[in-house]
């Protein structure tokens, strides 16, 4: 089998860590250091809606300390739900998906991690980590 025709199955991460539309963003960010991860798809009914990154949050740090010498730590960024910050306009992988369709969605986007679906059902995540290390350890 052709590398590139490899099932996505075999390279995502099933067990998938995921918040909801009106999770803080505080406890996004405690999710994502507890967890050693950089991304968490976000979900509605059980349903992905959206997807937030760390480097969203870490942009949200920057502009409340940069405009109001605010941090992370404040009150007012614990206040402020996943949905106002997610990506909304998401891509998404289907679990019968493989690697090709990977590659070429992460090579025309510049976001870092794909959600891998089953209907609407989250049942994994792949990242440009998870397909850099698959393409080395397989060629």
């Amino acid at each position: 089998m052709e590398l590139l025709e490899t099932p996505i199955k075999e390279l995502m991460a099933a067990q998938v860590i995921t918040i909801t539309t009106k999770d803080s963003l505080n406890y996004a960010k405690e999710l994502m250091r507890e967890n050693s991860i950089h991304h968490l798809p976000v979900t509605l009914d059980d349903e992905i809606v959206g997807m937030l990154s760390n480097n969203d949050l870490k942009k949200v740090e920057y502009i409340s300390e940069f405009v109001g010498g605010k941090t992370s730590n404040d009150s007012s960024f614990a206040v402020v739900d996943v949905e106002e910050l997610m990506t909304k306009c998401l891509m998404v992988l289907g679990e019968e998906s493989i690697l090709r369709d990977a590659v070429e969605l992460f090579s025309m986007n510049e976001f870092q991690a794909l959600p891998v679906v089953h209907g609407a059902q989250v049942v994994g995540i792949v990242t440009t980590k998870d397909v850099f290390s698959y393409i080395l350890n397989h060629r």
